[in-house]
């Protein structure tokens, strides 16, 4: 049974608030007979949905985020899951999030119940790889261009790198995540932004402006639908069968 998006016996109906979740719900299966609590699934949701809500409405190609199991749970006593625990449950959430069109990588190791990942829709992240001039930007980093996965790999891997300390935070990933080139070239050489919203805005304001309130709007509504208790499932099917909607 799938613990994050399944219709039936999952922790994640009828969820009120990000706070709360269904405490008599039973633990959720996977294929393999492992059971997820219904702490463990409704906690990373919720972060999902607060950090991803962008990629889920189909109107942000990709977001960073960091999820951290940190509650003790009805499974036992530990105040955080154990790693293979944590790696076999986000090994499921990736294989379920992918049904409907969204792939998660995870962009660290996972240390102590803590792990980033970057969430994103290929086909968001294909038309930015549309345009000559963000391939030529990218490319300038030693990024593939050749194909979404052959650059989300190198993105993937630079972000290890840093978490690893090994090298710097590779920036340019703001055009990955939706961010207008101008803006990321305008925070990466040091310029003084214009005004600050999801991201700090360097050229085009009364564009950006209305970009920045399109993302929010959709962002809030997706939040909205789940904090009043849909379901994982339910918001991203109802994006995943309607045609993609771009903030611009």
């Amino acid at each position: 049974m799938d613990c994050l998006t399944s219709f039936e016996n999952s922790s994640l109906l009828d969820v009120p608030s990000p706070y709360t979740y269904s405490a008599d719900k039973k633990p959720a299966f996977n294929e393999g007979g492992r059971a997820y609590t219904p702490e463990l699934c409704h906690d990373f949701a919720t972060t999902f949905v607060r950090c991803a809500a962008g990629v889920i409405a189909h109107v942000k190609p990709a977001a960073l985020f960091s999820f951290a199991s940190h509650k003790s749970c009805s499974s036992c006593a530990s105040l955080v899951c154990t790693d293979p625990t944590l790696r076999s449950f986000l090994c499921n959430a990736t294989h379920e999030l992918s049904l409907f069109g969204v792939t998660l990588l995870a962009t660290s190791a996972i240390s102590g119940g803590k792990v980033t990942f970057v969430a994103y829709r290929p086909e968001l992240v294909g038309d930015i790889l549309a345009k000559s001039e963000h391939c030529e930007f990218l490319a300038a980093f030693g990024h593939s261009t050749e194909s979404v996965q052959a650059l989300m790999k190198s993105m993937r891997s630079r972000i290890f790198a840093f978490h690893a300390r090994k090298a710097a935070f590779p920036h340019e990933i703001g055009l990955v995540l939706g961010y207008p080139l101008a803006d990321v070239q305008g925070f990466m050489n040091g310029q003084s932004e214009l005004f600050t919203g999801a991201w700090k805005v360097y050229d085009n304001t009364e564009e950006t402006h209305l970009r920045l309130e399109r993302l929010k709007d959709a962002e809030d509504q997706c939040k909205h639908r789940f904090y009043q208790g849909e379901s994982l499932a339910q918001i991203l099917s109802s994006y995943g069968n309607t045609k993609k909607r771009q903030v611009a």
